[in-house]
């Protein structure tokens, strides 16, 4: 745990921004909007034209947030799957690789885990 404390860092707060702010305001504005068509008279257009922006940003801003936490995400699973092949070689006392080398192996081993 201490290896990948402070990468995961970053992934936990900005997906708990994402889902905790973004999933929860996007259908509020939404129910506005929708307020708007049901009953033009208790909004105003501008209003309505702001809840609509509202709804597009926040689906912009959640995609936005999480192309990033993905390419976190993904990096750290790589790093993690180097680690454990490392670990496994030098266990089983396999002589030393080169880190390009090990990259391959891993790189080639992980149908087999995904299958898994």
């Amino acid at each position: 745990m201490r290896t990948f404390a402070l990468a995961t860092v970053p992934v936990f707060v900005f997906t708990l921004l994402k889902d905790s702010l973004f999933y929860v305001v996007q259908p509020l504005l939404f129910a506005q909007l929708i307020q708007f068509f049901a009953d033009p008279k208790s909004h105003n257009y501008l209003h309505a034209c702001l809840y609509a922006a509202g709804v597009v940003g926040s689906n912009c801003l959640s995609t936005a947030i999480n192309h990033p936490v993905m390419l976190l995400t993904l990096n750290m699973g790589i790093q993690a799957r180097v680690a454990w092949v490392t670990l496994i070689y030098r266990k089983v006392g396999l002589p030393r690789l080169s880190a390009a080398h090990s990259v391959g192996l891993v790189v080639d081993s992980s149908p087999e885990h995904d299958r898994l």
